[in-house]
């Protein structure tokens, strides 16, 4: 009869897999019952659920630990716990049903003690494979100074790292603590190094469908950081394959206006055109500036220059309507292409007027001018990628595709900087917290000399391209502003990323392409 019924389990499985069903992921925080109000738990989850994302086949429900209910852990096909509040109170039910589930499971950071405890020591190492020793927290830190820590992370012969560097005032940003644990049978995927003693110490593991990463990965992150780890571990918790054989690559052209230099324009186009390579652009619809103002329609030579863009490879994203607004908030009234549109940049809140009509307009006229112009366009960029939960919403409404690094507002949370969430993507995300389909910008752009801009930064885009490559599917995507050519870095700084990027393996991709197959 056992067998019998293993039997019918296993056919109802296949048949829910071939006909489509989604694959229930139950992502589980902590920190909700705590009297300060502690919120990290659901912010990390939200990151971790927009990673999941990436996944066309996965459900995901963000559950609170605290308000666990018997028997949710037997609904789920995998289980993820964020353990971002040390010593958590975990329910009973919890942990005694994730000491008895089956399924794959990847407990991440703090209170694995907790389940330690729950399993018995002797059954916990025999089925996670490992034994929790103690909480490391690194030297103490000193104004002014980065503190030692476990920051390196070695993953697929990459060397990866943690956040670590100091704001303004000379105080540390960056998360040092990590769960030591000794290793008895389980899998070492990723090893932590100690900053200063060269210590190693496990930080991800695996022992069959059972998952451990030892601190919380998406505390701080950079474009190098071991939050790659993470994206990329997501395939093998979720048994599921890579969307492509390849790695894609995009270079973005940014901030384009009817009123700009054709011929920094054209000699931008002609890096691509030469190598027949595809791109983007990002293009602003109206310009307004400080004594005239031009919509797409009124510049002809401007138009034909796009199409010949557009002839030569180039996919074009929506860049706002004007890339400004044209009230003052507090800071005066800019051109296009410096304010914010979507955002009130001057004092980093929503807008104070803002409405979903407000909204609609703005894309409303955008659109017009596109389509007046026979211009066709594959996606949306955001002006400085700054936006309201409202905005996002209206911006969803009308484009299906976003390519940006991304801000989040846990639901029901204020509209803050405080409670911001921002995120860069190493891949695409077919589903966000939002809704949205992102494709990914994550190796940051080169800045005019004039803000900071040299050789180094191109180096660094290139590290962080090399980086990425330890992620199944990863993109190596950047943005670039034409002005460069006036500059010593030139057009030298685009060429050799460009170059860079294939020669690590990147194929640029056309955003209008993807877009007819869905990706």
């Amino acid at each position: 009869m056992r067998r019998a019924s293993l039997i019918v389990l296993a056919l109802l499985a296949w048949s829910a897999a071939a006909i489509g069903a989604p694959l229930k992921v139950c992502l589980f925080f902590d920190g909700e019952d705590n009297a300060a109000g502690f919120r990290v738990g659901e912010r990390s989850a939200v990151m971790v659920r927009n990673l999941l994302g990436h996944f066309h086949e996965v459900e995901v429900t963000m559950l609170p630990a605290a308000r666990y209910a018997a028997g949710t852990l037997g609904s789920c096909q995998r289980a993820i716990y964020m353990g971002t509040y040390f010593d958590a109170k975990l329910p009973a039910p919890f942990l005694a049903e994730a000491a008895r589930y089956r399924g794959p499971f990847l407990w991440i950071n703090y209170n694995i003690w907790k389940l330690q405890e729950a399993l018995g020591r002797d059954k916990f190492e025999q089925r996670w494979g490992f034994e929790y020793r103690r909480v490391d927290a690194g030297s103490a830190p000193q104004a002014g100074r980065v503190p030692e820590f476990f920051r390196e992370i070695e993953y697929k012969g990459a060397t990866l790292r943690k956040v670590a560097r100091l704001d303004r005032q000379g105080g540390f940003i960056g998360h040092q603590q990590i769960v030591v644990v000794t290793n008895q049978s389980a899998r070492v995927l990723a090893q932590a190094i100690h900053s200063a003693s060269r210590a190693h110490t496990p930080y991800a593991l695996r022992k069959g469908d059972f998952f451990y990463i030892a601190d919380n990965p998406v505390s701080e992150i950079d474009e190098r950081d071991r939050y790659l780890v993470l994206a990329d571990l997501l395939f093998d918790f979720l048994k599921l394959e890579p969307r492509s054989k390849k790695r894609y690559a995009l270079a973005r052209i940014e901030d384009i206006d009817p009123s700009y230099d054709l011929k920094l324009l054209y000699l931008t186009i002609e890096v691509f055109r030469a190598r027949k390579l595809p791109f983007a652009i990002s293009l602003i619809p109206r310009y307004v500036g400080a004594d005239r103002q031009l919509d797409l329609t009124d510049n002809v030579k401007f138009v034909r220059m796009l199409r010949y863009a557009i002839a030569n490879g180039a996919s074009i994203l929506v860049h706002g309507y004007e890339h400004r607004l044209t009230v003052d908030l507090g800071c005066g009234v800019s051109i296009s292409g410096e304010g914010y549109e979507f955002w009130d940049g001057c004092n980093n809140r929503p807008l104070p007027f803002e409405t979903p009509e407000f909204f609609q307009r703005k894309l409303d006229k955008a659109k017009q001018l596109l389509h007046d112009a026979k211009i066709p366009y594959a996606g949306w960029v955001t002006p400085h990628y700054a936006a309201s939960p409202l905005a996002l919403k209206v911006i969803h409404q009308n484009f299906d595709r976003l390519l940006q690094q991304m801000t989040y507002y846990p639901e029901g949370s204020t509209v803050t900087r405080a409670e911001a969430i921002d995120q860069f993507f190493p891949y695409s995300i077919a589903r966000d917290y939002y809704g949205n389909y992102v494709w990914p910008e994550n190796l940051g752009y080169l800045p005019l000399p004039a803000e900071g801009g040299t050789a180094q930064h191109i180096e660094d885009m290139l590290e962080a391209a090399r980086a990425h490559k330890v992620v199944r599917d990863a993109w190596a995507s950047f943005f670039w502003h034409p002005p460069l050519i006036r500059t010593q870095l030139g057009l030298e700084s685009l060429e050799r990323l460009v170059d860079g990027i294939r020669a690590e393996g990147y194929e640029f991709v056309s955003l209008s392409e993807l877009r007819k197959r869905g990706e």
